[in-house]
């Protein structure tokens, strides 16, 4: 199955210029996670995300309209083609720790978005063959592997994954964490064990 088969077609973009304001307004209206940045030309700069905008706000203390984009969006951007298979779309999400990628045509101009979640619904819709949801599961494991607590802070940097298949969904399994809670549990807001 090719990329353009599953992706949200012409996404709403934002300018390089714009501030957290116009961003905001663009996720909640259009109930989506993450918004591709353009510049001037139309070609594609950066993204950025809800958690983008919110952990922002919360660090450096001012109003989505004091803050510009430019200084949150990630720079470093995964992309796929419309005609890519969607084999080539997991590799690069599960490389990237991504959930979304752009899709972008021969010239460089966003012309889709693919989400984890379009995956997850073409393989409900599909009956679940046994080797794509295989899959998809060592996928989203690789991408949800905990990411060192010095690259949330610091610039971003490639992380280092196993791309999918059956023994890194089991690798990711056992790369959980051990937490003052526990291994295997996560510590409540308080820190305390669940």
């Amino acid at each position: 199955m090719k990329i353009q088969d599953l992706m949200t077609k012409n996404p709403y973009c934002c300018r390089a210029d714009d501030n957290l304001t116009a961003v905001a307004r663009i996720l909640w209206e259009r109930d989506c996670g993450c918004v591709p940045v353009l510049d001037a030309k139309e070609q594609l700069v950066g993204i950025v995300t809800d958690r983008d905008v919110c952990m922002a706000a919360y660090t450096q203390g001012k109003r989505l309209d004091e803050i510009a984009l430019r200084a949150v969006m990630t720079r470093h951007v995964t992309t796929v083609q419309p005609t890519d298979e969607v084999g080539v779309a997991e590799q690069k999400l599960a490389g990237s720790q991504v959930r979304r990628l752009p899709v972008v045509d021969q010239r460089g101009k966003v012309v889709g978005l693919l989400a984890i979640n379009d995956l997850l619904r073409a393989a409900a819709a599909g009956g679940g063959k046994a080797g794509a949801c295989e899959r998809l599961v060592s996928t989203l494991a690789v991408i949800g592997v905990p990411r060192p607590r010095a690259a949330a802070h610091g610039p971003a940097s490639a992380p280092t994954v196993v791309l999918p298949g059956r023994a890194s969904a089991e690798a990711a399994v056992k790369a959980e964490p051990v937490t003052a809670a526990g291994k295997g549990q996560k510590p409540d807001h308080r820190g305390k064990k669940k």
